[in-house]
């Protein structure tokens, strides 16, 4: 590509300053990009790890979290392992070496605790409604020869069926145990007064306290602030390690504003986007740089901007700078240039 520019409309145009600028190879161009995407990923890491800290660590957090843990502990479906952390009582009993008796009885007690902490929390019409749909639930339980795994005795009780040759651990895969995990916890959900507002607000301070200013700071320091920092090259650290700096439409230095939207594109366009895409943005992007006709990526193409080879070639930031340094840069031959009227 070839333009001219008048930088010195009052001189006699009998002299022509040529410019030659030499596009990084391929790789190179990939290589930075993906040193920038790893440099963002580590520093969005311990921005996180920064942000979850501090939130954690506030009054109010702990308060809110002490009283949702509690509810849990409480309603029998969570208990506390031996590192003292809370899990559920599925994974508890599953991810142990209980025996099959152990855990079928360990199930069986958390449903009847549920019940028992349920019923001060529901009015009675709704309690009375969880206890028939858990009445209802064990009497249509079959197995593949269409056996009931429960049956009623003479007092009209739910009990286990003694002629199925099922053993406790049986009883607790197929019964209990997805009881407890598709049924109760969706009662402790939505039944449960507080629970859920309580698990918003966990949910919220997760992703507005501590994801979205770990991904904003880490895409400020790794993105905008060091092609702020250098004036010429406009480098970031993936671009400085490989000396790839960016001329705009006019083959000068791009202008900072532009720098900002194009940056703004890599930011949320193919960062983000990748994130929630399975990287779709970003193959886009790397397919324009291969195929496309002055092998830009998606950003430079939207900006009409280009990358050059800063080992090779010199970035200017004016006309005027070109006029006063005389000097044509023609290392390599040109993937593009532009010629200057003197």
């Amino acid at each position: 590509m070839t333009d001219v520019y008048d930088i010195a409309p009052n001189e006699k145009k009998d002299a022509k300053t040529e410019i030659h600028y030499t596009m990084p190879r391929f790789h190179r161009r990939i290589f930075a990009k993906l040193l920038d995407l790893i440099f963002f990923f580590l520093c969005f890491g311990l921005c996180f790890l920064g942000a979850r800290e501090i939130v954690t660590s506030s009054a109010g957090y702990k308060a809110q979290e002490e009283t949702y843990l509690s509810i849990q502990r409480d309603s029998g479906l969570y208990t506390k392992r031996e590192d003292g952390t809370d899990v559920d009582i599925v994974t508890y009993y599953k991810g142990s070496s209980f025996s099959g008796s152990e855990r079928k009885n360990g199930a069986v007690q958390a449903i009847d605790t549920f019940f028992t902490y349920a019923e001060n929390k529901v009015d009675s019409t709704t309690y009375q409604t969880m206890l028939e749909d858990y009445r209802t639930y064990r009497l249509t339980l079959k197995d593949a020869n269409e056996t009931a795994y429960f049956i009623t005795d003479s007092n009209d009780k739910v009990i286990e069926n003694p002629d199925l040759n099922a053993n406790d651990q049986t009883y607790f895969e197929v019964a209990y145990a997805p009881y407890i995990d598709d049924t109760l916890q969706g009662y402790l959900l939505t039944k449960i007064p507080g629970y859920l507002e309580l698990q918003k607000y966990e949910s919220q301070m997760l992703i507005w306290a501590e994801i979205v200013p770990a991904y904003a700071i880490a895409g400020f320091l790794i993105y905008f602030l060091p092609p702020l920092c250098f004036r010429r090259s406009h480098y970031t650290f993936g671009r400085g390690l490989y000396h790839i700096g960016i001329a705009g439409p006019d083959l000068l230095s791009v202008r900072p504003g532009r720098m900002i939207i194009r940056q703004c594109i890599v930011y949320f366009v193919l960062v983000l986007g990748s994130l929630f895409l399975l990287g779709i943005p970003l193959l886009l992007s790397f397919s324009l740089m291969a195929f496309s006709k002055k092998k830009q990526d998606f950003p430079d193409y939207m900006l009409n901007c280009h990358e050059v080879d800063l080992s090779r070639d010199k970035l200017y930031l004016s006309f005027e700078e070109i006029r006063m340094s005389q000097i044509s840069v023609d290392k390599k031959g040109p993937d593009f240039h532009v010629n200057y009227p003197e």
